[in-house]
């Protein structure tokens, strides 16, 4: 699906957002009028369902521990003056596989896949 945006229209996102602490977060959530009430359905019409209770494999798949999400190891001071109209850029030296212990350090100016 495409679409056309209008000229002079950007569609650029943002992506540092200000954030309310978990206080807030809370009293928020508390004064929502939801109350979810359980039932069984089908797995086919269990799409955008919420599950009512925990759901426990009998064994771990991968068997490995890994990251939820892919992403790239960095140094920190190497990304404090990064914004949204300022990237910075970093050299990719190595990248890390799945189910395999990382074995190298990341250095000033480096990013690990």
């Amino acid at each position: 699906m495409s679409s056309t945006l209008p000229a002079g229209a950007s569609c650029a996102r943002k992506e540092f957002r200000t954030l309310v602490s978990l206080e807030e977060a809370r009293a928020i959530t508390r004064g929502l009028a939801i109350r979810p009430v359980a039932e069984c359905v089908p797995l086919a019409a269990a799409l955008g369902r919420v599950l009512a209770r925990d759901v426990l494999a009998p064994r771990d798949v991968p068997p490995f521990t890994r990251s939820m999400m892919d992403g790239y190891a960095v140094r920190a001071a190497d990304t404090e003056d990064a914004d949204e109209e300022r990237a910075v850029e970093l050299r990719l030296v190595a990248s890390a596989e799945a189910g395999r212990p990382a074995r190298m350090a990341v250095g000033p100016g480096e990013a690990v896949e």
